[in-house]
């Protein structure tokens, strides 16, 4: 399989249009989708495996050799003219490309403490269609971006974390951070390295709030989500990545 094109995020927005393309050439009847992050989902009760998407559930056979939960970046084919009938209620789509992401999970601590995870990053974003009007409809994953200028064979192990001892004193807002540390030892050149990464949000909502929202019940919180940008005179140094705190959700 060819490498998937990921696209250069950094700095605020995507180089590609946010909608997908639909080609009706020689009577055909299909869209391609953009890139966009997804979530596995297997069905054994009815036999399919789907993909969480920002628009919905997507029916994708070609990865049912995934693991439950496996978060990737694809693009995909949905042939409207060849769908199952009756409809089951999702559309069915073949795979263009994809590309798995590495994932975790953020943490929640009583005191925030950097330790070993000082690894420099020198920008961040959030991958676009990883929320829907700041609900995060992909089972609670949250896809961001991350930059380096690191050995390209140095691996990175991530940590995003919400201590319970540092919320914003004028706001009250919860602050996050994103930390890293390279896997291994490595002097070889540095260059600029930009890797994605996927981590469930899941138990910070615990320090939120219950919330609705058009009768949908909901777990809110606001974050200023804070990266790890190296040291000055010997103390560490966080770059925000909000200007306004970031709003976020998840069904109950």
């Amino acid at each position: 399989m060819k490498k998937l094109f990921i696209f250069l995020l950094i700095g605020g927005v995507a180089s590609w249009g946010l909608t997908g393309c639909m080609d009706t050439e020689n009577g055909g009847n299909y869209q391609t989708t953009p890139v966009m992050p997804v979530v596995v989902k297997h069905n054994p009760e009815k036999g399919i495996t789907t993909v969480l998407t920002y628009v919905g559930e997507v029916a994708v056979p070609e990865f049912s050799k995934l693991d439950q939960n496996d978060c990737l970046l694809t693009q995909l084919k949905i042939d409207y003219d060849n769908q199952p009938q009756p409809s089951p209620g999702y559309y069915v789509a073949t795979v263009v490309d994809y590309l798995q992401v590495d994932a975790g999970s953020a943490r929640v601590e009583d005191e925030f403490s950097i330790g070993d995870f000082t690894l420099p990053i020198e920008d961040m974003g959030i991958y676009p269609y990883t929320t829907n009007n700041g609900i995060l409809v992909l089972d609670g994953r949250y896809f961001v971006q991350i930059k380096h200028t690191i050995p390209k064979d140095q691996g990175v192990n991530y940590k995003l974390v919400a201590a319970r001892d540092s919320v914003d004193e004028k706001t009250g807002v919860q602050n996050v951070y994103l930390l890293a540390k390279g896997k291994n030892e490595n002097d070889g050149k540095a260059s600029e390295v930009q890797n994605i990464h996927a981590f469930d949000l899941k138990d910070i909502f615990a320090l939120g709030r219950d919330t609705t929202l058009n009768e949908v019940k909901l777990k809110y919180i606001k974050i200023n989500l804070k990266y790890f940008n190296g040291e000055k005179e010997g103390e560490p140094v966080f770059k925000k990545l909000n200007t306004s705190p970031i709003e976020l959700a998840i069904y109950k």
